[in-house]
């Protein structure tokens, strides 16, 4: 039956929607659950795991100690299966011990082996109880059976033994969110078992059981390109299709087109290269306005915006393609869109092609804030939700800020600001097919760990794979400004706020940069292009989700296509000349704020419009692109270069088996002009090649050719994304494992 029910849905879908949906769990279901310690390491006589499961910090023996520091655990089993959302570490209540752990990791999973980390941290040195929110790779409130703690360091170092006070465990039990979960985990773990078994087939050279399988399951290994690679390359050594496949790899984007970012060091080692986009009459100078990316067609969108004398209210769209700007409406509210405004919060749905519009200024104290769609397939507006306050929503707010789960297609909208003293900046959903609204969070100094701090002119975004929204950024209003420079995760599926599992390494968003951001779901990183108010300048700052480091970027300039002269009329269209002047940049964009940008994940690139140039108060409207490199050893990184040379110096060495005199020409014309002779590295490469030409000849055997090809696509495979190639834990690796 289940692997009836894989055929009917690919892995890929299956891996993106596992833990997909909205489950609505809310705080009211997180409760202390029982449980029972069912293993540990040695421990000292009286100081068994029991004690961990009574908080009883106030006498000195109540606690878990082990005999010694050495692969120390203690292993709970829970009464059921259970959504486990944080824990909590007791101490002793009268003094510190140095027994007591500091640094622990901790496993989880249905199963006692319990092979997902959890969490990886420190507890504090005091006598305060700890809590700690664990997460997964893939989602926070993780499904488990059993919980494995194992303790790393003591705070009185190597020579104590690690001792546990208390352990609460907190989570979910029951309700229908429960069910969905566990029924996705096991949904993955099949495909995610088929998907290693193929990979062990495939590496063990039985390819007639692994057609099989594939076949009969419907499980994608990876994906084809990396398919079409492994045939030629390693079945049929065919190098020269071999070769056509990585071109074809590049295109697709499937390798990481940028390198590891770099450490303290070399942190100044990214860079971001800026081209002016020169192009036809385009819309006049604005601030303040919409901005967002059909990344179907690859279409910008610019809506309103403020030209520092009035409101705007028409809709522009420009063509990444054909390099054209296009006005699509002169003026919105004519199409029952929403009037001319500015400062509002603008998100699409490119699957379902609509837009939503929320938030304004002018406020208007009898007029309700509406929520607007745009639907690009016929371009007619409509009002979704007349008025939010009344069912549930948020009242009317300007500088909020949205982004929308596009499978599920349901809108988040954070923050804001309101002329309303009694205004309340929370975080809310909007179900789009039900038309309903959720009030996720609200601001309160009692329970900060609950809640998001208020802001406005903030960056929200959506990061589909783990069902995350990430708040960025921003401002407090009341009762003085105060910038701030944290990114918030809200994990929507168990409504929970996710802390950063680690200090960032360099220091944080510095306050004073107005933070207009954007989201590689690919990279996974956030970058944020600000103008920073100190020194006047424009700022790129990235943030990576996989280090929680915020990285400081250059900017320089690339060449820009030339102009194109083209007249056509619009929302007081402006010509080519006058957009050079409005725009009063050269090579670079110019400081701004009340700008926006938006992230094409096609081409992996940022693009830059609009803002206010604050020195004469001049509104923007030129057109920027921006896109990721590097200043250290650029050429070095070029993934195509590095693939095409490993196989040319495969082939090389196959030939030197048969014919060292024709592979050493091949060497030299061939692999030769693909190697920097500057680099030190590349010369004693390729001196190595040429000296091993005649000892090839005795060493080669069917078995050995084989195991030299499939290294080599191992070696291409691990520079692929993560989401297309195979597993990375082999089947051996799991087996070791219970050995």
């Amino acid at each position: 039956m289940m692997l009836q029910s894989l055929k009917r849905r690919s892995s890929a879908n299956l891996l993106a929607s596992a833990f997909g949906g909205h489950a609505g769990i809310t705080h009211d279901q997180v409760k202390l659950l029982p449980y029972t310690p069912i293993a540990s390491s040695p421990h000292l006589t009286h100081f068994s795991p029991m004690h961990l499961t009574s908080d009883n910090g106030e006498l000195g023996a109540s606690r878990w100690c082990a005999k010694s520091s050495d692969d120390a655990f203690v292993l709970l089993e829970l009464e059921q299966p259970s959504i486990i959302v944080h824990m909590e570490f007791g101490k002793n209540a009268l003094r510190h011990y140095p027994t007591d752990v500091s640094y622990f990791e901790v496993y989880g999973g249905l199963e006692p082996s319990c092979r997902t980390l959890m969490y990886s941290g420190k507890l504090t040195n005091t006598t305060q109880t700890d809590r700690i929110t664990l997460t997964s790779h893939t989602s926070p409130g993780v499904a488990c059976k059993y919980i494995k703690v194992v303790p790393l360091k003591t705070w009185g170092g190597p020579r104590y033994s690690p001792s546990l006070w208390y352990i609460g465990l907190f989570g979910i039990t029951d309700g229908e969110s429960f069910k969905r979960l566990v029924a996705r985990i096991t949904q993955r773990k099949q495909v995610e078992a088929i998907r290693t078994c193929l990979k062990h087939l495939r590496d063990a050279n039985l390819p007639t059981s692994f057609q099989a399988l594939s076949q009969e399951s419907g499980v994608v290994l990876e994906h084809p390109l990396l398919s079409t690679l492994y045939t030629t390359l390693v079945q049929q050594g065919d190098f020269a299709s071999a070769e056509d496949c990585i071109s074809k790899m590049v295109e697709e984007k499937l390798f990481n087109q940028t390198p590891p970012l770099p450490d303290e060091q070399q942190k100044h080692s990214i860079q971001f290269q800026a081209t002016r986009i020169h192009c036809d009459a385009g819309p006049p100078g604005r601030s303040a306005h919409g901005m967002v990316m059909d990344t179907v067609t690859e279409k910008i969108y610019v809506l309103g915006g403020w030209t520092g004398q009035a409101e705007l209210g028409g809709l522009w769209e420009f063509d990444l393609n054909a390099k054209k700007w296009a006005r699509v409406q002169a003026n919105v509210s004519d199409h029952g869109g929403p009037p001319c405004f500015s400062c509002f919060a603008m998100c699409i749905n490119s699957l379902t092609r609509k837009i939503y519009v929320f938030g304004q200024i002018p406020l208007t104290p009898r007029t309700p804030c509406k929520l607007y769609e745009l639907d690009l397939s016929t371009m007619k507006w409509a009002a979704i939700s007349d008025n939010p306050k009344l069912h549930g929503g948020p009242t009317p707010v300007y500088y909020c800020s949205m982004a929308i789960n596009e499978e599920d297609d349901t809108l988040y909208i954070s923050g804001g600001h309101s002329d309303d003293p009694q205004m309340d900046e929370g975080l809310y959903a909007f179900h789009v097919p039900s038309a309903s609204w959720t009030k996720l969070r609200q601001p309160s100094k009692d329970t900060p760990k609950l809640c998001i701090q208020p802001r406005l002119g903030h960056a929200t975004m959506f990061d589909a794979a783990t069902r995350t929204l990430i708040i960025s950024g921003g401002y407090t209003f009341n009762p003085d400004r105060k910038d701030l420079g944290d990114v918030v995760f809200y994990d929507t599926e168990t409504d929970v706020l996710l802390p950063l599992k680690k200090p960032c390494v360099q220091k944080p968003l510095p306050s004073g940069v107005a933070t207009y951001a954007a989201f590689d779901p690919i990279q996974r990183h956030i970058t944020i292009v600000g103008g920073n108010d100190v020194d006047r300048t424009l700022a790129i700052w990235l943030y990576s989700m996989e280090t929680q480091t915020w990285y400081e970027a250059t900017i320089t300039s690339a060449s820009a296509p030339s102009p194109s002269e083209q007249e056509h009329g619009g929302e007081s269209a402006v010509s080519q000349p006058q957009l050079q002047s409005q725009s009063r940049c050269g090579e670079l964009p110019v400081w701004r704020s009340a700008h926006r940008v938006v992230f094409n994940p096609k081409n992996r690139k940022y693009y830059l419009f609009g803002g206010n140039q604050e020195l004469d108060r001049t509104r923007l409207n030129d057109l920027w692109e921006l896109s990721m490199a590097r200043t250290d050893s650029a050429h070095a990184y070029n993934v195509k270069n590095h693939c095409v040379k490993m196989i040319r110096a495969l082939l090389y060495r196959e030939m030197a088996a048969e014919n060292p005199i024709e592979a050493l020409m091949f060497l030299r014309n061939q692999v030769l002009p693909l190697l920097d002779m500057s680099d030190s590295t590349d010369v004693h490469w390729y001196n190595s090649l040429a000296s091993n030409a005649f000892k090839a000849a005795s060493a080669q055997t069917a078995t050995s050719v084989h195991d030299e090809r499939h290294s080599l696509f191992q070696e291409i495979s691990n520079k692929v994304i993560p989401t297309a190639r195979e597993p990375v834990t082999s089947l051996e690796q799991l087996i070791e494992s219970e050995i």
